[in-house]
């Protein structure tokens, strides 16, 4: 009799929960953990249904980022030149599309013969099992790039009574799925309804029943809440699960109530892609002489935690204790809803006195804005008129500072005005009292020859006389031999003013005669004929006559000028006494 077991082949992978590029939460995907495949130690160590040191073997690994640039290298860097807003660029395709919403970077699906509770094949029989659906699934899937096939036989889990069982070997086959016909933006994308489609699977409609018989029930999956307990919910929101349960037992019973309403059920071609690779595990596990039973359980993929927790045998007993404190805690809203209700009744009359209050409130609002309103309009009146009064104040300020600026080059223009004055009249004054210096020098020597002229005059008017008849010595003798002394000082007296007549007359002879050539000689006696003289005496006397009378108008005129020189003088001396004032 040949060895049954079950077939399982399902999309699976790591639970996360993705952000797209607004900054908002997108719906939960599952995708390859590279790190759980590889067994990285430090993320193993912290699972502990992994058994370290135990079998597992990778047959392929390529790193998501070297996959994505050997795949979408090319068409990204064309795609990306193209784009002219830097939002919508780039460094690479994989950034890209670990920042998006919906796409999944990389897909696994976890292939399984047996399990743990019935059993399941040699772990070398179960290899080649593997390796020959890896073979198939690459053959048959062209759009579907396996970049990691990972077969783990070290894993066990929890049995329910405080033990553990051995889990069954498995393979991770990690796939990016590829649509490399794309129309819209970049040629090859990660896309996958377009790889399903360019290796023509599409969506079909099926009779409901059809579809589950073939594909199970539709029916969204549920999660438990990893971070929180029933303890933990308020019981407002405990009071709405049971209010929207109640809603949904009504609907029901009215569905039930009226006719049945049949419409097609669509079949995605995800659907039909994951029930034909199934299909396939099934027929090469049967062609090594197995038998594959159908457990008939269609759900959708749980995580390991929640799959342990689903073959708890004491899960039943748990379910009837949630829904005993389930009823107490519908107990306990149902008093908390009549309290409610009282103070519910309070709160609306305290709510209506709110309003009364908040209507006079609003009131006294409008009445302080209509003051505030007011007071600001005053305000701005004031500040306009205040805004007035200093640019008045700022042009008086600029026309006084022009003034003040007029003014200060003013007195300086007129400070150097009147130092070059001051200089001009300095070195004036000093040229007038040179010029004083010099009339009174010329002053002096102007008396001095007035006097000199007089002397002449009076020395030229003495007669002509001989020598001993000027002197007279005969008197001079009878004076002596009469003693009359009184005689002889004035005959001693008059000689003075007779040699001096004398000695003049010596020098202008001595003058104008010594040292005569014959010829100038000669023009003297000529010059006597016509003068009538008769002998050299009178001559001597006419000339000397005649340049004394030259003598006396020069010194003549040089007295009537001495006035004028000494008026002009007071006149110049007042003029320097009013500078220096």
């Amino acid at each position: 009799m040949s060895e049954s077991y079950t077939a399982s082949f399902h999309n699976g992978g790591m639970e996360k929960d993705g952000i797209d590029l607004s900054g908002r939460k997108r719906k939960k995907l599952y995708q390859a953990c590279r790190e759980h495949n590889i067994r990285d130690p430090k993320y193993c160590d912290k699972q502990e249904h992994i058994v370290k040191g135990g079998l597992h073997e990778t047959w392929i690994d390529i790193p998501p980022k070297q996959a994505y640039e050997q795949i979408f290298g090319e068409a990204f860097r064309e795609y990306n030149s193209k784009q002219r807003k830097k939002e919508r660029q780039f460094n690479t395709y994989w950034e890209k599309v670990k920042k998006s919403a919906v796409l999944v970077p990389v897909r696994e699906a976890l292939i399984t013969i047996g399990n743990c509770e019935d059993g399941f094949p040699d772990l070398e029989v179960g290899k080649q099992i593997y390796k020959e659906f890896l073979e198939e699934f690459q053959k048959k899937n062209p759009n579907m790039v396996v970049i990691g096939a990972y077969y783990h036989a070290d894993e066990m889990r929890s049995d329910g009574k405080d033990g553990v069982i051995k889990g069954a070997p498995h393979m991770h086959l990690d796939y990016i799925s590829v649509a490399y016909k794309c129309d819209r933006g970049q040629k090859i994308q990660n896309s996958m309804n377009g790889a399903l489609m360019e290796q023509g699977i599409l969506n079909i409609e099926v009779d409901p029943e059809v579809a589950e018989k073939v594909y199970g029930l539709r029916k969204k999956p549920r999660r438990r809440k990893q971070n929180a307990t029933l303890e933990e919910v308020p019981l407002s929101e405990r009071l709405k699960c049971f209010e929207k349960l109640e809603e949904k037992s009504e609907q029901s019973e009215q569905t039930e109530e009226g006719e049945k309403i049949t419409k097609p059920r669509v079949v995605t071609n995800l659907q039909q892609w994951t029930d034909t690779q199934r299909n396939r595990l099934k027929k090469i596990a049967r062609s090594h002489g197995f038998e594959i039973t159908e457990k008939n359980e269609k759900r959708d993929h749980l995580t390991t935690e929640d799959y342990i927790l689903s073959k708890n045998p004491n899960l039943n007993h748990d379910v009837h204790a949630l829904a005993e404190r389930l009823t107490n805690d519908l107990k306990e809203v149902q008093k908390e809803s009549a309290d409610n209700a009282e103070w519910e009744k309070e709160n609306q009359e305290q709510a209506e006195q709110n309003a009364q209050t908040a209507k006079e409130l609003e009131q006294a609002k409008e009445e302080h804005n209509a003051y505030v309103e007011q007071k600001e309009y005053d305000f701005k009146r004031k500040e306009y008129k205040l805004s007035d009064k200093e640019d008045e104040l700022k042009e008086r300020e600029e026309k006084v500072t022009k003034k003040e600026t007029f003014l200060a080059n003013a007195r300086k223009h007129a400070s150097e005005s009147l130092h070059k004055f001051v200089q001009k009249l300095k070195k004036k004054k000093k040229d007038v009292e040179e010029k004083d210096r010099a009339l009174d020098q010329m002053l002096r020597e102007t008396k001095e020859l007035s006097e000199r002229a007089e002397k002449v005059n009076n020395n030229a008017a003495t007669p002509y006389f001989t020598f001993a008849d000027d002197i007279n010595f005969d008197d001079a003798r009878l004076m002596a031999s009469k003693r009359d002394g009184k005689g002889l000082c004035e005959w001693f007296n008059g000689l003075e003013h007779k040699f001096c007549g004398w000695l003049q007359k010596a020098q202008y002879f001595a003058k104008h005669f010594w040292n005569k050539t014959p010829d100038e000689l000669m023009i003297v006696a000529e010059d006597m004929r016509n003068s009538y003289c008769t002998d050299l005496g009178e001559y001597v006397e006419k000339r000397m006559r005649g340049n004394t009378l030259s003598q006396i108008q020069e010194v003549r005129e040089i007295k009537e000028a001495i006035p004028k020189v000494q008026e002009r003088r007071k006149k110049i001396r007042s003029r320097n006494y009013d500078i220096e004032r």
